[in-house]
């Protein structure tokens, strides 16, 4: 539960102030303003926000993918620790990816060929 708070406040960080600053620029009525907040909120473009959000969302996905390849030795280390642990199998996935296609059989080669 920590860990979504953690990325929420990341992206709601990364998102909030560039749909504000990009408002702003368009809107005449200062942020401070409590009266005024009602018509500031309705200038903001929803196209360039939903843009704004996904761009924040990409940003948390490529930090991840570059703290794995930084600390990707200890990521091979456990996977080890794990395949020790509980086998060489992925609980859910392998039933699926073995299973023959129906109204025809197929051989082994072919149902990894997908």
């Amino acid at each position: 539960m920590l860990a979504l708070t953690y990325v929420s406040v990341f992206v709601v960080a990364l998102w909030i102030p560039f749909v504000v600053a990009e408002t702003s620029k368009r809107c005449a009525v200062p942020v401070g303003v409590d009266a005024s907040l009602f018509r500031f909120l309705s200038e903001v473009d929803v196209g360039l926000a939903a843009l704004l959000l996904f761009n924040a969302i990409n940003v948390l996905i490529c930090l991840w993918e570059i703290a794995l390849w930084r600390h990707r030795d200890l990521v091979i280390k456990r996977n080890r620790g794990y395949v020790k642990k509980f086998g060489d199998r992925v609980s859910g996935f392998e039933s699926v990816a073995t299973k023959p296609r129906r109204g025809r059989e197929t051989t082994k080669e072919e149902r990894f060929e997908d």
